[in-house]
């Protein structure tokens, strides 16, 4: 949300009624119907029986009967779950990734070259 302290409040508002409505309180992961729909009251207003089953169709995105927060900010704010899955996190650092990446690949070397040794032990 950037500078938008209001957003991110909302969010943060969002979250502690998921934590207040999940029976697992912070450990929780999603509300089960009749919870979604007292956040949905929280968060958006009453809505008729109708309203409710459709908003609730449309933010179960893996149809487990269930709604995790994340599914509810991803349709609240129209984003694209695909982006968020690959958003990076956090920033990155650059160099630490090429030393880390370059590990990998003497790692990998390493590995080979173990294997190749054991398979001229061998024969």
């Amino acid at each position: 949300f950037g500078d938008n302290i209001d957003e991110a409040e909302k969010v943060w508002t969002y979250h502690n009624s998921c934590v207040e409505l999940d029976p697992r309180s912070e450990e929780g992961n999603e509300l089960d119907e009749m919870k979604a729909h007292i956040l949905l009251e929280r968060t958006e207003g009453a809505l008729t029986v109708r309203e409710l089953r459709e908003r609730l169709k449309s933010i179960d995105l893996d149809f487990n009967k269930y709604v995790s927060l994340t599914e509810y900010l991803v349709t609240s704010y129209n984003v694209d779950w695909r982006e968020l899955v690959h958003a990076p996190q956090g920033e990155v650092d650059e160099a630490k990734l090429s030393l880390a990446q370059d590990k990998v690949e003497e790692a990998k070397q390493a590995i080979a070259d173990c294997e190749a040794r054991a398979k001229e032990a061998k024969a």
